[in-house]
């Protein structure tokens, strides 16, 4: 039986005396999808958060494809996985690079890097904005290049914070 790929056991993520998120289990299959839904401040973002392991939990353990996390394997687990922020998060490179930017970090090579990141600034309808800087970008621009790099990683686990509220409802 393949163990799932994100699990969460009596987990706790506090911020001084205040319980941010408490989830007693919490399991997601590889290839499933599931949507988080709340009001502000129920914790979606520090569930996604503490599931990309950029924040680590108070107590509780957090399993990634059955290997339990800990600040010793984090940096590691952490590559397999791709997070698009509401307010994505470009480097200070042209859209080419930032869409190949996740690809390079795991050792592909420029050209085969910048080539799987314009199938995907294609697929996103940004491709014709390769050469641009971010700040040239509109929200909803930056959301589609932030969404192609995350895409073009494949990664195991792929965690969205709201990525569409800065897109054109086409």
């Amino acid at each position: 039986m393949t163990p799932p790929i994100l699990a969460f056991q009596d987990l706790q993520v506090r911020a001084g005396p205040h319980t941010l998120l408490e989830i007693p289990s919490f399991c997601l299959d590889a290839g499933e999808r599931i949507s988080l839904v709340g009001p502000n401040g129920s914790g979606k973002t520090t569930f996604l958060h503490t599931a990309a392991i950029l924040r680590f939990a108070d107590a509780g353990q957090i399993a990634l494809a059955g290997q339990a996390v800990n600040r010793r394997n984090a940096a590691v687990l952490r590559r397999g996985i791709s997070i698009v922020f509401q307010d994505p998060l470009l480097f200070s490179v042209d859209v080419l690079r930032n869409a190949a930017a996740g690809l390079r970090f795991h050792g592909v090579p420029q050209a085969e890097a910048q080539r799987r990141a314009m199938e995907f600034l294609r697929l996103f309808g940004v491709a014709h904005l390769m050469n641009r800087k971010p700040y040239g970008l509109s929200g909803g621009e930056a959301a589609r290049v932030a969404l192609a790099r995350a895409f073009a990683t494949s990664p195991d686990l792929l965690l969205l914070d709201e990525p569409f509220s800065a897109l054109d409802a086409g």
